[in-house]
């Protein structure tokens, strides 16, 4: 289960919120080209409201913005293994940067597309794979970058195959490139003029999708490192008897981004309960529920993840609600219960 809170959720996973790719695809959508479940390039996370900023945040990926340093929620003793993350696609190239002075800044890998971002001082660069299904939606969206003039492209030439280049500012760029097996990518490069921003794409190294993980930093979790990550990120918190702690899973190698998979579902879980009690007027399952919310400002996974992103306070907020008796209108979405 995924719930690219920004800030995600919002990414948290949290949504890479203000970033420009984000106003851009609000401001130009028409969801008859728009593929979903990602339709920009959002960022892990920092916000303040979970309504429409979280929902955006959790159907981009993984949100936030500003996080300097990739956030870790995990204790020390997690380690990486080498099983790749199961999400990735099983065909079609991905790419990783290596560039002197560039450093992994998050990664994101879920059912059908993924990404990894790159940091240098304030320039970014960020990797982005999608369904090949969808190249041709995305194209025509950022055709429409400066609406309502349409422009087509530049012609490139990324890792041998052709793409497309389009400007969003003069320190802002993107490339999408043409569709090859299951995949195609796109690079959005911020903080580098067009020729900086060209030479970083000369640096990419094609991938295949189980070598990933190769080039990745030991902070990330993978493969079978995964179940202990999760089991760990479920320490000190509460379940109720209808969800079962074997079925709580999370395709993220990012910790940040893992622990908003694990809290979610929990949350969810109990909020659910809460819903169904006072649907049948069941006052201690609601009480229940509402005890157990009360305690999410304790759960050690959220308290964490609030050092580098505002998921644990989409959490906190919705539980504060449900403690006072309020059902938050839209809360699945927020917290991505619906996933």
């Amino acid at each position: 289960m995924s719930r690219p809170i920004t800030d995600a959720g919002v990414a948290g996973l949290a949504i890479h919120e203000g970033r420009a790719e984000l106003l851009e695809e609000i401001m130009t959508a028409d969801v008859a080209v728009h593929p979903t479940p990602d339709a920009g390039f959002p960022r892990p996370p920092r916000r303040t409201r979970w309504l429409p900023a979280l929902v955006a945040a959790s159907v981009l990926g993984a949100i936030g913005a500003g996080a300097v340093v990739l956030p870790r929620i995990l204790d020390d003793e997690v380690t990486v293994v080498d099983a790749p993350p199961f999400a990735t696609p099983s065909r079609g190239p991905l790419a990783v940067l290596d560039a002197p002075g560039w450093s992994v800044r998050s990664v994101s890998a879920q059912p059908g597309y993924g990404d990894v971002s790159y940091e240098n001082g304030d320039a970014e660069l960020e990797i982005r794979w999608k369904e090949a299904a969808d190249h041709d939606g995305y194209v025509a969206s950022r055709t429409r970058i400066d609406a309502p003039k349409v422009d087509p492209g530049r012609p490139v030439t990324v890792l041998g195959a052709p793409g497309l280049l389009w400007a969003y500012g003069p320190d802002d760029h993107t490339v999408i490139r043409q569709a090859e097996g299951d995949v195609f990518l796109e690079l959005r490069g911020t903080g580098l003029d067009e020729a900086a921003y060209l030479a970083l794409l000369d640096r990419l190294l094609a991938v295949a999708p189980a070598d990933l993980e190769d080039h990745l930093p030991a902070r990330f979790v993978t493969g079978a490192e995964r179940d202990d990550a999760i089991a760990q990120a479920l320490t000190g918190i509460p379940l109720p008897d209808a969800l079962d702690r074997d079925s709580i899973e999370s395709t993220e190698v990012d910790p940040y981004h893992l622990g908003a998979d694990v809290a979610g579902t929990v949350a969810c879980a109990w909020i659910a309960q809460y819903e169904a009690a006072t649907e049948t007027g069941d006052v201690a399952a609601a009480q229940e529920a509402q005890d157990a919310l009360r305690t999410s400002r304790d759960w050690p996974v959220l308290r964490r993840m609030d050092r580098e992103g505002d998921y644990p306070e989409v959490v906190w907020e919705i539980s504060a609600d449900i403690v006072r008796g309020v059902l938050p209108v839209e809360y699945d979405e927020g917290l991505g219960c619906s996933d």
